[in-house]
């Protein structure tokens, strides 16, 4: 099977009422969907071979109408108020509400086959495709696709394949069958086309990676760990799902190790104490911005500590079904968490310092304005959205770096990914750091925040 052309059948068809009403009568029952789904798309969504326990239907994975809701009112309820929107040839929406419910959902068809939203979209406009080792990607602009972006990507998942241990076997299926990966151009774009505000999201059913970043590893991240479990629970403990995803892939345009020295922060500052998240209601009582810092700090301490086996047993152990998560509670003794602090003093510490920090010399600055890094030659035809983001009103100018002073701190960046690779902050100092100043803008950064010496390197100097 290839996925590099989506096909659909040559009979032409819009969504027909009875058609519908059978979909919604299956779904009220819980029936076995896969006879309204398009053949190609089946095959498609079970190409890696990915199962989930206890799901019937792993094609409606995030599609599927709340249970706790669906009674007989509610059913006939839908089939008097569904509505049908044809908005091409072949294509049609099924849109349900349920006023009573305060619910609204809809559902995709092509020639009267349901497919997931993406699919929808992606057949009936025009999107680019690239093909790369691991990754099928479909962009409408090239610009924001770069050549080195691609690479990285698929560096990413060599580098995870070795880390997780994956089978020669199953790395050669993931390049044969490819990861998807729909990158939208902006917000408005991307709610169209995953049916979230979000800037990224996975589709489990399908494998599909939806995102608006040109380099997103974080939900990667989340996709190999199933791909390497193969078959497990669809619900997992998120300090350990979400802590895996940010402890190798990062999360909001921040590197694992920017995350790591937040948490790491927020930990010493009593903001948060790693026994808050250990259940999923303790998990989700907090912002994604303080528990996802420490979660990912916390998988990183386990990995480092007891090797991805271990790990990975315990992810197991901790994984069930949507009923039984709640019950589930990470079990941590007071000598995890003895070691735990012992490794934030002596494994973390930020990769920018003040100039008179001890230690290895690194590269070495004294600068106030901000300091743009690039290669020659340089990327060409290519669009970095977080310096567009950053310098509204400044033409980039294929700038691989940017080390950007400003009053109470640094922010290093590599715009080819729109990354945030560094970053200290007076506000945000350890307390067993030796200086809360960057005195008169004289800073260091380790050298291994960049990938590349950037002593050889054009250096340009920009002030706001």
């Amino acid at each position: 099977m290839s996925i590099l052309i989506f096909e659909i059948s040559l009979f032409s068809n819009n969504l027909t009422n009875d058609v519908a009403q059978n979909f919604i009568k299956t779904l009220y029952e819980n029936g076995d969907i896969r006879q309204f789904i398009l053949r190609e798309e089946f095959d498609l969504s079970n190409r890696l071979g990915i199962e989930y326990v206890d799901v019937q239907n792993k094609f409606m994975i995030g599609y599927g109408i709340d249970r706790n809701f669906i009674t007989e009112s509610v059913f006939n309820e839908v089939i008097s108020s569904y509505k049908i929107e044809n908005i091409a040839h072949d294509f049609s929406i099924l849109k349900i509400n349920i006023p009573s419910k305060n619910y609204k959902t809809e559902y995709f068809f092509i020639n009267e086959n349901l497919v997931s939203r993406p699919y929808f979209y992606l057949k009936k406009e025009n999107w680019d495709t690239l093909n790369s080792d691991y990754i099928l990607f479909f962009s409408k602009d090239s610009a924001r696709l770069s050549d080195y972006s691609v690479k990285k990507l698929n560096r990413f998942i060599d580098a995870m394949i070795t880390l997780l241990k994956i089978s020669k076997e199953q790395s050669v299926n993931l390049k044969k069958n490819k990861l998807v990966y729909i990158l939208c151009e902006n917000q408005e774009e991307i709610k169209r086309i995953s049916g979230f505000d979000t800037r990224g999201i996975f589709f489990l059913g399908q494998n599909y990676l939806v995102s608006t970043y040109n380099y997103h590893v974080h939900e990667i991240s989340h996709f190999l760990i199933n791909y390497k479990l193969n078959k497990l629970p669809l619900f997992t403990l998120p300090v350990l799902q979400e802590g895996f995803a940010v402890a190798y892939g990062g999360r909001g345009g921040k590197q694992p190790s920017v995350l790591y020295n937040i948490g790491r922060f927020l930990l010493e500052s009593d903001l948060i104490k790693i026994n808050d998240i250990l259940t999923k209601s303790g998990f989700e009582q907090f912002d994604a911005s303080l528990s996802y810092p420490v979660s990912g700090l916390y998988v990183k301490y386990l990995v480092d500590n007891f090797g991805i086996e271990k790990f990975l047993e315990i992810y197991k152990d901790n994984s069930t079904t949507d009923l039984l998560i709640t019950q589930l509670k990470l079990n941590i003794t007071e000598t995890d968490l003895y070691e735990f602090n012992k490794y934030l003093n002596t494994k973390i510490s930020n990769k920018i310092k003040p100039v008179n920090t001890k230690g290895e010399v690194n590269y070495y600055f004294s600068a106030k304005d901000t300091i743009f890094i690039s290669n020659k030659p340089s990327l060409t035809c290519y669009s970095s959205d977080i310096f567009n983001e950053i310098f509204k009103y400044t033409e980039y100018a294929n700038y691989k770096y940017g080390i950007i002073p400003s009053e109470n701190g640094v922010s290093v960046y590599n715009f080819f990914t729109n990354e945030l690779i560094a970053f200290f902050n007076s506000s945000f100092i350890h307390k067993n750091d030796i200086s809360s100043e960057i005195n008169a803008k004289y800073f260091s950064i380790e050298k291994d925040v960049f990938e590349d010496d950037i002593n050889t390197m054009h250096h340009s100097i920009f002030n706001k």
